[in-house]
């Protein structure tokens, strides 16, 4: 997962600092593996985060807690589609 989340540190953080909980790279890998999971939406991908054990939340740089459903839906409609299109 390591490599996975150094390449989406280039991805442009477009929220302000103050007030930030999560780092981007962290809920865009949570995201990729839910779907890979078989998460077919947000929602599951938010469910699914609650399924994981402490020491994977520790690896996509999760702390205590995993962020929620509007938190994942807001960055994620944040992201330039072409900006992570050439990232992949």
């Amino acid at each position: 997962m390591g490599s996975i989340i150094n390449q989406f540190k280039k991805i442009q953080d477009k929220r302000r600092k103050q007030g930030k909980r999560y780092e981007l790279n962290s809920i865009i890998c949570l995201v990729l593996l839910g779907y890979m999971s078989g998460c077919s939406s947000l929602a599951k991908v938010y469910r699914f985060s609650k399924s994981l054990n402490k020491k994977v939340k520790l690896r996509l740089g999760f702390n205590n807690s995993t962020p929620g459903h509007p938190t994942i839906t807001k960055i994620i409609r944040m992201i330039d589609p072409e900006e992570f299109e050439s990232l992949l």
